[in-house]
């Protein structure tokens, strides 16, 4: 039986290691990118590192939550210089680079790199904040932010969390099934 378990997710790793999350997809077939050497298809890749696994999860599931738009508006800000920003005539010109910019396949791929500020409060009403930095490596930003978005889905994040739990003591269950128990 899994267990999934907060206080084991908020403590590991001990001492000075970070905590890091990667994630990995296929780049879309839409996007016209050639095979790898060995054929198969290019990857992006989201890097996630924190204090602990907690924080880690906490800071994907709130860019799920404010719908990534602080995220969005510092990845925009790598790709966009700020002399194309002050070159832009008007709100029209802004959406046209923006949609560019956004759309635009850049190879070898780049890495972009985010750092979170996340504040949350525990059961007993302590609040605490901590960073969690991102690295996207990405052909674009449409189809990182897609990879982020898909990544960021509850039921991803709720089988992340079990999958870096430890395996309670208990048997297996008659049926052959294997269940996740919740610990606090």
């Amino acid at each position: 039986m899994k267990t999934l378990d907060h206080n084991y997710l908020s403590s590991h790793p001990d001492g000075d290691e970070k905590a890091v999350l990667s994630f990995s997809a296929a780049v879309p077939k839409n996007f016209n990118l050639p095979a790898n050497p060995d054929g198969t298809r290019p990857r992006i890749t989201l890097k996630a590192t924190g204090e602990n696994y907690l924080e880690v999860i906490q800071a994907l599931d709130y860019i799920r939550e404010n719908e990534c738009e602080e995220l969005l508006w510092e990845l925009l800000e790598q790709v966009v210089t700020e002399e194309e920003a002050t070159a832009v005539g008007g709100t029209s010109g802004a959406v046209t680079l923006l949609k560019t910019r956004t759309k635009e396949v850049i190879l070898p791929f780049r890495t972009l790199s985010v750092e979170l500020g996340i504040e949350s409060t525990d059961s007993f009403g302590v609040k605490t904040s901590s960073d969690v930095e991102l690295e996207l490596t990405t052909p674009s930003l449409e189809v990182g932010i897609g990879m982020i978005l898909s990544v960021t889905k509850p039921s991803n994040l709720v089988q992340a969390m079990i999958g870096l739990c430890p395996e309670a003591e208990t048997e297996e269950d008659e049926d052959g099934e294997h269940h996740v128990l919740v610990t606090q």
